[in-house]
């Protein structure tokens, strides 16, 4: 049996394949896979060796990697012969080969589409087609039609709504063509057809807003009969034009983004166009602004008008009546300027915005969220126009004036405890209370009082009173130093011996002879008596004293017999009492005071206690005359003194009625003197002998109300209860009286009757009558002087007799009958009167001034009712001689009236018997004119005043006489010269209201002053005034300061008025050039430049011009004279006296800055030399501010710097004409500017106060620089600084860097090719090229496959065989987040090694790639380069620190663009939809030819192709800065 065998196949040995998924580790080198080692035959870690089986297998290195380093040999080799040079040739033959096997650009096919003229059909088929968006744009991109432009384009695309993207591209395509046809133009610009478009945009947007229109305001005599219709109103128009409006918004839009539309030209026009609008227009400019705020923010020249129009617009709207209803537009305008603040506040740094809306600027930013910014602007602002200068410590003359001001601020109802507590110094105290300069005799009684208040006294007060002395101070006169020292030996402040002592040991009698002559002693003894006697006289036993005594004695006992045992004539001697004795009235104080106070009041004193004052018609004769005699030898110790015994004693009603009424005339006094509690405890002793006494009851109440302002006395409470009761028992039951006629016709035949109680029975019937009627009291007045106007004929007693009645009726008044004279006066009656004849006057005149002595009616009372009506009447312009002499008693009479109640003089002439005629009468109206002064009805008096001094110049004779004599008389009086010292600033201001005044008004104000025409009280104050005013400084000082200023204006006002007469005028002009010069000729200390300011404070018109003139020639001078390097103190010395002067001229004109007009012009020639000069020494500091940084004195190099600017500031600030040398001057003056504030920048040194104030500066040249006349547009650029933003330094921080661009030339800023510079690496260090032009219009989509629309080769593009990585993974990752370039860069290796790589598989794989055979290889590579397009740099010699990618590949991409179409990466188109908008066409990378037609689509890209394609635009170029 056999059997079969079969035999195995043989096995085919394993062979180990790597996994599908692993890549190659070399794209042509066989190195096999990465981490793939499969076992081989004769493998070494095969072989089993007895090392191997005892201790395993270790693979031997080939080299050794850790230790070994080829820098030794390769140093070696490079020291033998040529090698460098060898190496070098080879590397270029490698760059060389490398670049002559790159791929060649290809050459550019792209055309223009161009402009065919076509037929009416065929046009309108093309544009149906380009509105119809599913029409590709390559079917109609060929050519385009011609025909529209401007206007009708815009319209032709909004009726056939086009859509945007598509009207943008045919509006491209027509301004290429358009720029095409620029190019042979001079100063061709590819954005000059920009401009042009503009105009065309902004003339239609202009156009479309003029439709709304709002309707005319009524206009009276103008009858409208069509009847207003708003666009707005009715929908289907409303629809319609917002349709337009809107739709050319949306292209607006377009164009401004892809800068078709120059934005300089745009937002010039935008940023103007508010200001001329209406309110219904602004709302929508308002919202176009909001949506072009950014670029409107970007520089000043927008900004600065833009800020302006809107507040102007805010304001309107906030003074509409209808502003309501612009709520939405007002919070839109605010929102805009709150936005605008907070960027950019440098533009409202602008002294013309700022003076007319800083009101409105206060109240919108001042309570905002970050006030700060605003506080800052308002700041720079006022520096600018100069209207709040730095303060500065000046506290010894300002303390002085404010305590000056607070002494002569002193009054009935000032504290006396505040007074003496401020603590003022006792010089001040001592100066004025005997300078001339100051007013009022109530000083050295104040300063005595204040004195022992705060304690001093003793030792310490001694010596500061005669150290005080010593001083020779020129304000004090020695007869104010005697009243003083006197005042204080009186109330035991100072000591007359002891002062006397040293004043004789050391033989100092001759320098204080005068004092020593003039000094009252109050407390006199022998040893003081004979040591005074010894210093003035010698051993003398007889002297001029003992003559003078005498002959006083003998007067006094002429006028006072009854005092000495003689009768008292029965007639008052004619004449004032100062004429009577002439010896008492010019003798020296010492005299005075010894005779009259110490010698006649104890006698006095001893009649009253014996009883002689019990005769009531003789106590009242000797009081009136003792008391007249006591005033006016200013010894109101003694006056106070008898009046305080008087009241503790018995008296007569007349004679209590005279003390009470003295008291109230010297109140005040007896205030400074602290002697109120004294006069209180006397009234109250008086108080109960009048207490049924209503009409002394008042009298006393009006005393005490006086001496005690605030009413809290005990004394003055029971008095105000007592006449309250009184008042209540006039007050009869309610019941039902009469009705009052409107004139009581018994009053007629009050005149002949003979009867003496008449008056008093008609007043009382009349009460009984009519005392439940409120009005009866004005009833009466009434019917009284309408019974005089009809009265004739008139009887001698008629005015007592009328003067009785009034008087009953105010009795049986309570005293209410005052207020009811001033209407009689002021009403119906009266003014028929005012016709009436000298004799009626006459009467009415003497029963109002009855009415005055009696009480009933105050001096006010008449003065208005009577004297003020019929000064303005008199004054009144064009009045005739038939005028005058129909009013010629009414104006007479107020005149008289006027003397009479101002003067109170006793009437001399026998033959005029006119009140006041007795003493006591006189005395009565004193006391009634200084309630006049003390109520604060002095202001009325002055402004009536001015009035009655226009009579003089009129030319009536009579009234010129009348006025003249009033007004010469008041010069004169005493009291009121007082009472106008005191209220100086009033009566300034009232009397130079009218300029140039009167020289009436003028003599009258020089006489209140003191000038040498007034000079009747005090011989020294003529010394004090006459000074000429060629040294005015030296006369500005605390004690003169008021009437220094006023009589500087007054001297300016004469200068001004001979201005404008020819015979005076060459005069004046020298006079006040001389004048104003000297005012800056000498150095002046700071507070006399202060002072001198506030003096010269408010002078206006020519006066102002020359003393600014004048103020810039000096500052011309000092600048001139500072010469090179000059030293230290010499640039100190210049600082301090240009600032006095800067300060001086800035503090005088500051009352103008308010109204531009009133600015005084600066002469041509001034102006010239001022700039010229402020420019040499600009260019100085500029010259040194490059080693500042060494120089020692950094610091006064800034501030000369700062102080420049400051003088340059104050001279734009001014009005001036700009000649053609300012024009030259101010150019290079602006330049220099901002380059001093780039150095100051950061530039050189780091000075941000500096650098404000120079921005400030330039900003301010730029707004004042004048315009060009014969530019019909206004050109917001032509002012700017000639500095170039590109030449500021790279050192400058960016936050001042970007201020000073804010002032700079415009640059547009274009999102393509902003930061972009060409640069040529031609040496180690780059050097930047020019920067990358943006060409709007020739950057055109391009419609064609295979082909580019714009030449790679105009970017400097060249083949280079290299390759960019595909994604950001590993190192490159790294590469593009530090912003690097990986082109032309790391060693061939690298490079090949990265060229070399196989691309990981596409996000779209989604199946994983078999690994290639080394036969496909190149397949693998063509397919990969298809899907993943690497180029090569189209520029090797040009870097860019943002390129992620490159150009594509010519062949690939037929839509590659202008650089913008990746840069701005917004996104993909529609498909299919052809448009040629630059942003559709953006993701257009893949494109492929659509059903063979040549139409483009479009794919919406992955992100890693975004990524790749954003910056592609900016590979041929390298940005200058990291920031976009």
């Amino acid at each position: 049996m056999s059997s079969s065998r079969v035999v195995p196949e043989p096995v085919a040995p394993y062979i180990a394949r790597p996994p599908p998924w692993l890549k190659r580790t070399h794209t042509t080198a066989d190195l096999g896979y990465s981490g793939f080692y499969p076992p081989v035959p004769n493998a070494p870690e095969e072989q089993l060796t007895d090392t191997a089986v005892r201790e395993g297998y270790t693979a031997q290195l080939e080299v050794n990697a850790e230790s070994f380093n080829a820098k030794g040999e390769a140093t070696k080799s490079f020291a033998i012969g040529t090698a460098l040079e060898d190496l070098k040739q080879l590397l270029e033959l490698v760059i060389e080969r490398r670049a002559d096997n790159a791929a060649r650009l290809p050459t550019a096919a792209f055309k223009v589409p161009g402009r065919v003229t076509f037929n009416e059909q065929r046009r309108v088929g093309w544009v149906n087609e380009l509105a119809d968006s599913d029409t590709p744009l390559s079917k109609i991109g060929k050519s385009v039609p011609h025909g529209f432009k401007g206007h009708d384009l815009l319209e032709m695309l909004q009726t056939n709504k086009v859509a945007v993207p598509r009207a943008v591209w045919y509006v491209r395509v027509l301004g290429a063509n358009e720029t095409q046809g620029m190019r042979n133009r001079p100063n061709f610009h590819p954005s000059m057809y920009s401009v042009e478009w503009a105009n065309v945009v902004t003339s239609y947007v202009k156009k479309l807003l003029a439709d709304i229109a709002l309707p005319s305001a009524p206009r009276a005599g103008l009858n409208i009969k069509t009847t207003f219709k708003s666009i707005l109103a009715d929908p289907e128009s409303r629809e319609r034009w917002l349709a337009r409006y809107t739709y050319c918004l949306d292209l607006l839009r377009e164009f401004y983004a892809e800068s078709l539309v120059d934005h300089c030209t745009f937002l010039s026009w935008l940023c103007q166009h508010l200001a001329g609008a209406n309110l219904a227009q602004a709302f929508f400019i308002v919202g176009l602004m909001e949506e072009y705020t950014d670029g409107l923010l970007g520089h000043r020249a927008f900004t600065r008008p833009l800020v302006e129009s809107w507040l102007a617009r805010l304001s309107e709207i906030e003074n509409s009546p209808v502003k309501e209803n612009m709520a939405f537009l007002s919070s839109m305008i605010k929102s805009l300027l709150h936005r605008a603040l907070a960027t950019v506040p440098d533009a409202f740094v602008s002294p013309g915005i700022w003076m007319y809306h800083s009101t409105l600027m206060r109240d919108l930013f001042y309570n905002t969220a970050n006030p700060d910014t605003f506080r800052d602007v308002e700041q720079r602002n006022e520096a600018l126009i100069f209207r709040i200068l730095p303060e500065r410590a000046m506290a010894e003359v300002r303390m002085i004036m404010a305590e000056i001001a607070a002494l002569n601020g002193m009054a009935l109802d000032t504290d006396l405890h505040t007074l003496a507590t401020r603590g003022t110094p006792l010089p001040v105290l001592f100066t004025w209370a005997s300078s001339p300069a100051q007013h009022g005799l109530h000083r050295p009684f104040l300063v005595g009082t204040l004195l022992q208040r705060r304690g001093e006294e003793g030792e310490a007060l001694q010596d500061a009173l005669i150290d005080w002395l010593e001083q020779d101070d020129p304000s004090v006169s020695s007869r104010g130093a005697a009243r003083l020292l006197g005042e204080l030996g009186r109330v035991g402040l100072f000591s007359y011996g002891r002062f006397l002592d040293p004043v004789l040991a050391r033989g100092e009698v001759e320098r204080h002879r005068a004092i020593i002559r003039e000094m009252p002693i109050w407390r006199e003894n022998g040893v003081v008596l004979r040591q005074r006697m010894t210093a003035l006289y010698g051993r003398q036993r007889k002297n001029e004293e003992d003559d003078i005594q005498r002959k006083i004695r003998q007067e006094i006992r002429q006028e006072l017999p009854q005092l000495f045992g003689g009768m008292l004539p029965e007639v008052e001697p004619a004449g004032a009492l100062k004429s009577r004795m002439p010896t008492l009235f010019g003798a020296h104080r010492f005299e005075q005071i010894r005779m009259v106070g110490i010698w006649l009041t104890p006698i006095v004193l001893e009649k009253i206690n014996q009883g002689l004052f019990d005769d009531v018609h003789v106590a009242l004769r000797t009081y009136s005359i003792f008391s007249e005699l006591l005033s006016s030898t200013q010894c109101f110790s003694s006056l106070c003194d008898v009046n305080v015994v008087l009241l503790n004693k018995p008296m007569a009603l007349e004679l209590l009625m005279a003390v009470v009424n003295n008291l109230r005339r010297f109140a005040f006094l007896f205030k400074c003197m602290d002697v109120v509690p004294q006069i209180d405890a006397a009234l109250a002793v008086a108080h109960h002998s009048v207490r049924s006494r209503p009409a002394q009851l008042r009298a006393l109440l009006g005393l005490l109300e006086a001496l005690d302002r605030g009413g809290q006395s005990t004394i003055t409470q029971l008095v105000a209860a007592d006449v309250e009761a009184s008042i209540e028992a006039l007050r009869p039951p309610p019941t039902s009286p009469e009705d009052i006629p409107t004139q009581v016709y018994e009053l007629d035949g009050l005149a002949h009757d003979s009867a003496p109680n008449a008056p008093s029975i008609l007043a009382h019937s009349m009460w009984t009558k009519f005392k439940l009627k409120p009005n009866w009291g004005l009833t009466a007045a009434e019917s009284t002087f309408a019974s005089l106007r009809d009265l004739q004929p008139v009887p001698d007693d008629c005015a007592a007799k009328f003067t009785m009645f009034l008087w009953e009726v105010d009795q049986l008044m309570a005293g209410a009958l005052d207020a009811c004279v001033l209407d009689c006066l002021r009403g119906p009656v009266f003014e028929d009167m005012r016709t009436c004849g000298e004799e009626t006057w006459a009467i009415v005149g003497t029963i109002l001034v009855e009415l005055v002595t009696r009480g009933c009616v105050s001096t006010q009372t008449v003065l208005r009712g009577v004297c003020y009506p019929a000064w303005s009447l008199g004054a009144r312009p064009g009045l005739g001689e038939d005028d005058v002499a129909m009013h010629a008693g009414f104006l007479m009479m107020s005149v008289k009236l006027g003397k009479t109640l101002l003067l109170c003089a006793v009437e001399t002439a026998p033959e005029d018997d006119f009140p006041p005629r007795t003493l006591s009468d006189a005395q009565m109206l004193k006391t009634r004119r200084t309630v006049l002064y003390d109520d604060g009805d002095f202001a009325d008096l002055v402004t009536s005043l001015r009035s009655l001094v226009a009579w003089e110049a009129g030319p009536h004779v009579a009234l010129r006489e009348a006025a003249a004599s009033l007004r010469t008389a008041l010069q004169g009086n005493r009291e009121f010269w007082f009472i106008a010292r005191k209220n100086l600033d009033l009566v300034r201001d009232v009397f130079l209201t009218v300029l140039p005044p009167s020289e009436a008004l003028v003599e009258m104000l020089r006489a209140i002053l003191g000038d040498p025409a007034n000079v009747m009280y005090d011989p020294e104050e003529e010394t004090a005034t006459t000074t000429s005013w060629q040294n005015i400084s030296s006369r500005v000082n605390p004690w003169t300061f008021a009437r220094t200023s006023i009589n500087l204006h007054l001297t300016l006002q004469e200068l001004v008025k001979g201005l404008g007469e020819e015979t005076t005028r060459a005069q004046a002009e020298r006079d006040l050039d001389t004048f104003t010069a000297r005012l800056f000729d000498s150095a002046v200390t700071a507070e006399e430049t202060d002072l001198l300011a506030d003096v010269l404070r408010g002078i206006s018109g020519p006066v102002a011009a020359k003393f600014v003139n004048n103020g810039l020639r000096r500052l011309t001078t000092l600048l001139d004279d500072v010469q090179g390097d000059v030293p230290i103190e010499a640039i100190e010395l210049f600082l301090k006296r240009a600032g006095e002067v800067l300060r001086l001229l800035a503090s005088v004109i500051v009352p103008l800055r308010d109204d531009p007009s009133k600015l005084p012009a600066v002469e041509a020639e001034v102006q010239d030399a001022y700039i010229a000069a402020l420019l040499k020494k600009f260019e100085c500091v500029e010259r040194r501010m490059p080693n500042a940084e060494q120089e020692d004195n950094l610091h006064l190099l800034l501030q000369t710097l700062i102080f420049l600017a400051r003088l340059l500031q104050f001279s734009l600030g001014l009005s001036r004409p700009w000649s053609d040398k300012s024009k030259e001057y101010g150019v290079d003056l602006m330049s220099c500017l901002v380059r001093l504030a780039a150095m100051c920048g950061g530039g050189i040194v780091t000075e941000s106060r500096a650098f404000t104030i120079l921005l400030d500066t330039v900003s301010m040249m730029v707004d004042e620089f004048p315009k060009d006349p014969k530019t019909a547009a206004t050109d917001l650029f032509r002012n700017l600084p000639a500095v170039e933003p590109e030449s500021l330094s790279e050192g400058i921080p960016d936050c001042f860097k970007d201020r000073l661009r804010f002032i700079l030339p415009y640059r547009a800023r274009s999102p393509y090719t902003d930061d972009l510079v060409y640069i040529t690496p031609a040496t180690s260090d780059i050097s930047y090229g020019p920067g990358v032009t943006n060409r709007p219009w020739e950057w055109l989509e391009c419609l064609d496959a295979g082909a580019t629309s714009i030449p790679l080769e105009f970017f400097g593009g060249r083949g280079t065989g290299e390759a960019a990585l595909d994604d950001l993974e590993g190192a490159r990752a790294g590469d593009v987040l530090q912003q690097q370039d990986t082109f032309n860069t790391g060693s061939l290796f690298e490079l090949d090694w990265r060229q070399s790589r196989i691309p990981a598989s596409t996000e779209a794989d989604d199946e994983p790639t078999p690994p290639p055979a080394a036969d496909d290889t190149h397949e693998h590579e063509q397919a990969t380069s298809e899907a993943f397009p690497h180029e090569p740099s189209p520029a090797p010699t040009v870097l860019s620190r943002t390129s992620a990618g490159g150009f594509a590949s010519a062949s690939v991409s037929s839509r590659r663009g202008s650089p913008a179409l990746a840069m701005r990466g917004r996104g993909s188109a529609t498909t299919g939809s052809g448009t040629g908008s630059k942003r559709a066409s953006s993701a257009m990378e893949d494109s492929s030819t659509d059903n063979g037609e040549g139409r483009s689509g479009s794919a919406v890209p992955n992100k890693r192709a975004r990524g790749r394609t954003t910056g592609a635009g900016a590979t041929t170029t390298r940005s200058r800065s990291k920031k976009k």
